[in-house]
């Protein structure tokens, strides 16, 4: 009896012990599995925040592209034809996350806005692609590809940049619900007026003439600035804006989208 007991107790002893084992090992797992998903989440948030195209903008000559991106840098794009490729060529100026580019018109240099709280105007000049090394009224010759005409600061990081149909001006929103709005110096640093308004933040923006910019954004309406005698200003809100747009399709039979269809309202 005494050796079934000793032999009952030895068998029970190895099974809790087999039963411990087995429960440490999913333990382990579980908290490999763990350590997997959360290494996993932060791969996704890196290359997120570092990686991701945030704007891409087509010249209107469509000779070259620019794209924005997470990872601090411009690159501008160009079909080579000998080589029948497109080839990209990178800007490395900026600090921080790049979250707009805009395209002057003569496609020679770019504008850009930043998290580091700085907007640019950057040469984009490539040879062999663009005719001549024309800054325009910005800067009587520009520097060397990707290298800063002007820097213009700001006092939060900005969303968006835009130049007008001339590029004699540029226009830019921040997330301290302000506009911007800079003028070509004939290569003296341009100068510049911000509007800051009560509201929430401005996202985009776009020139619909010399005159005027239309500004969107967290509001849920569109602003439009009219440019006078003594700067900018906000001339008024479109708080029935989508109404307005309706009706006035309506009775002109415009075949645009409401948008195009305020343009031509106000223009």
């Amino acid at each position: 009896m005494s050796g079934s007991s000793t032999s009952s107790r030895t068998l029970g002893s190895l099974h809790s012990c087999s039963s411990e084992s087995t429960e440490l090992q999913l333990t382990a797992l579980g908290v490999q599995m763990v350590y997997l998903i959360v290494l996993l989440c932060f791969l996704l948030v890196f290359f997120f925040f570092f990686f991701t195209i945030l704007f891409l903008h087509i010249h209107n000559l469509e000779l070259k592209f620019a794209v924005a991106s997470g990872s601090k840098l411009v690159s501008v794009c160009h079909f080579d034809e000998e080589g029948d490729w497109w080839v990209s060529k990178h800007i490395k100026k900026h600090r921080s996350t790049v979250t707009h580019v805009a395209w002057h018109p003569n496609s020679a240099f770019i504008a850009t806005t930043s998290t580091d709280y700085k907007c640019r105007i950057m040469s984009a000049c490539i040879k062999g692609v663009d005719k001549k090394n024309d800054g325009g009224n910005w800067v009587e010759r520009l520097p060397a590809f990707g290298e800063t005409v002007f820097e213009i600061d700001t006092n939060a990081w900005s969303h968006s940049v835009a130049f007008s149909p001339s590029g004699d001006q540029l226009a830019f929103v921040s997330q301290d619900s302000s506009i911007t709005f800079a003028w070509a110096g004939q290569g003296q640093q341009p100068q510049t007026q911000t509007l800051k308004t009560q509201g929430l933040p401005y996202t985009d923006l776009f020139f619909a003439d010399e005159q005027r910019v239309i500004a969107v954004g967290h509001e849920c309406q569109p602003f439009l600035f009219q440019a006078g005698p003594n700067g900018w200003f906000v001339l008024f809100y479109f708080i029935l804006f989508y109404f307005v747009c309706f009706i006035i399709s309506n009775q002109h039979n415009f075949d645009h989208s409401l948008f195009q269809v305020f343009c031509s309202w106000i223009g």
